[in-house]
Order: C-alpha cells, then sequence, then structure tokens
C-alpha cells in the first residue's frame, strides 16, 4: 500500500489520482460485501 501511495504522489497526475480513487473504492467495496457475508453467514449459522 505505503509503495502504491508513493508511485501516486510522485507521478501526481489526474489519471493516477483517478486510478488510485477508483482502486480505494473497490477495496472498500470488497471489503464491505466480504463483511457483510461472513456476518450474514455467521448469523445463519448461529
Amino acid at each position: 500500500m505505503r509503495t502504491l501511495l508513493r508511485i501516486f504522489q510522485s507521478r501526481s497526475s489526474p489519471r493516477a489520482a483517478i486510478l488510485s480513487a477508483f482502486l480505494l473504492c473497490g477495496l472498500y467495496f470488497v471489503s464491505w460485501y466480504f463483511i457483510s457475508h461472513c456476518l450474514s453467514n455467521g448469523l445463519i449459522a448461529f
């Protein structure tokens, strides 16, 4: 993660900024999806 941030900061181009924002949104969505599924599966199991 730190290396990615360094690359984006060093280039500091609008394309890199858009890419970094898109990646962050994707990671957030995937983590939320995974956590919600784990919670729902856990509730169903219990």
